[in-house]
């Protein structure tokens, strides 16, 4: 017969057996449950961040325009060339327009890195002008050249740009012997305005005048307008350039007379207004209308008596 120590051994197994095959499902609940948890934190976490990222970034205005196709064949001819040159307007007021003869600083026509992009079938000679600021060294060359065909303009542009980014390592030389000097080809102005457009900037390594210009293509005409100086421009100077220029060439698009989407023209409707007395003058004809009439039906008792007379023979 089994001792009562024996029976609660037996009972002290079993109650253990129980117990120690519980632990591991409490272990794994408790894993998921600090998991799930743990998920609910992160992203949580995640919205929060993202919300105080997301609604500064919502409130930031970047000045940035997209570039315009211009319909370049709807704009050949329709303008004089000579308005794409710079005006003194244009320009700040300490420049003034210069008497030099500054061609040899011009960039329609000249090399780069040894290609020379051609420009074809020009029609007329080019034209150009140049302001200065004097003492400062200031220099800004205006550059003009119609073409035969918006294909031509179009071509020449294509071909500059692709004559400067051709450079290899963005470097080209000018001078020979000790002038020698090395120039970086840099970026040239941010945001263009129209999409037929090249800008770049040339910084020498040494000491030299930097330069920088923007081309572009308005209809059959090529635009040129370079900046040289000490240092570069301001921003806003060339931009101010090349806007002012396609307000005067291309009115309908950077104009400032262009019309505004949902905004209906009060000129239009005076004058429709006018137009209308005029036509409450129809009267006049009706009168004479109704005179023709009165005549048709007096001419119709003298047709009417040869008939009656055949039927007495």
């Amino acid at each position: 017969m089994p001792s009562s120590s024996g029976c609660a051994d037996y009972d002290l197994g079993v109650t253990q057996g129980a117990s120690a095959s519980r632990k591991p499902t409490n272990v794994a609940l408790l894993a998921v449950g600090r998991f799930g948890a743990l998920l609910v934190i992160i992203v949580i976490a995640g919205l929060l961040l993202g919300l105080g990222i997301g609604y500064p970034l919502s409130k930031v205005q970047l000045n940035v325009r997209s570039a315009e196709s211009l319909d370049q064949v709807a704009l050949a001819g329709q303008f004089d060339p000579a308005l794409a040159l710079v005006q003194q307007g244009d320009l700040p007021g300490n420049f003034t327009e210069s008497p030099d003869n500054l061609a040899p600083f011009g960039l329609l026509g000249s090399s780069v890195c040894g290609d020379t992009p051609v420009v074809s079938a020009p029609l007329g000679e080019k034209l150009q002008k140049a302001f200065t600021t004097g003492a400062d060294g200031q220099v800004v060359v205006s550059e003009v050249q119609r073409v035969r065909r918006p294909l031509d303009a179009n071509n020449y542009v294509r071909d500059l740009a692709r004559a400067f980014d051709n450079c290899t390592g963005g470097t080209f030389y000018r001078g020979t012997g000790a002038d020698r000097v090395a120039v970086h080809i840099k970026p040239g102005q941010p945001n263009p305005p129209v999409s037929d457009y090249v800008s770049y900037t040339l910084v020498p390594d040494k000491s030299g005048k930097t330069q920088e210009f923007v081309v572009f293509q308005v209809g059959d005409v090529i635009v040129s307008a370079q900046f040289i100086g000490p240092t570069r421009p301001p921003v806003k100077l060339l931009d101010k350039v090349q806007l002012s220029i396609l307000a005067r060439t291309a009115p309908a698009v950077f104009g400032t007379t262009k019309g505004v989407n949902g905004v209906r023209p009060l000129p239009v409707e005076v004058t429709t207004t006018t137009v209308l007395p005029p036509t409450s003058s129809i009267p006049p004809p009706t009168t004479t209308i109704a005179k023709k009439k009165r005549a048709a039906t007096t001419v119709a008792p003298a047709t009417a008596p040869p008939p009656t007379a055949v039927p007495g023979q």
